[in-house]
């Protein structure tokens, strides 16, 4: 008895796209996604271009969940100690909303790595171009404020008195 033969035809399925085609056929922006997430360092070639500009997105959002973890929950660092310490209740509120914005594009990355098409792949990232203006702006204000504890010289040596 010979097999039966699958009718689903493979030729109907869409191909994963590689390096520029994906670009256009999702209307996705080059020169933004080039600007702000560097994708041209990115392999053109790769059969799965989508998945690796996804992956590079979520590595840049993935550093910024770790900046924002920092002030919520420090170590027991010089570092971490001293910065958290200059944020109020009412502001780490705000830190806490932005953090569990991260950790939700952070969770569906990683539930585009067990199921990925293009398409939803393209869908990622639209949506966080959206969100990356947003995104971007509380971080930069964020850093701002974690940059200007460091100015502050009395209070660094009262911080380095708590560790000796």
């Amino acid at each position: 008895m010979t097999p039966k033969k699958d009718n689903t035809d493979t030729h109907d399925a869409p191909k994963e796209c590689s390096d520029i085609e994906c670009i256009k056929r999702f209307r996705l922006p080059v020169e933004v996604l080039d600007e702000e997430f560097e994708i041209s360092a990115l392999d053109l070639e790769h059969p799965f271009f989508l998945r690796e500009i996804r992956r590079c997105i979520v590595e840049k959002l993935d550093d910024f969940a770790k900046v924002v973890r920092a002030v919520l929950e420090p170590d027991t660092t010089l570092n971490d100690l001293h910065e958290s310490r200059h944020f109020l209740p009412e502001q780490k509120e705000e830190l806490v909303k932005l953090y569990k914005m991260l950790m939700v594009i952070s969770k569906d990355a990683q539930l585009l790595e067990i199921d990925s098409t293009d398409k939803k792949e393209a869908e990622f990232i639209k949506h966080i171009l959206g969100a990356y203006p947003q995104i971007k702006t509380r971080m930069a204000d964020l850093v701002e404020k974690t940059r200007e504890a460091w100015t502050k010289e009395d209070e660094v040596k009262k911080d380095l008195g708590y560790l000796g």
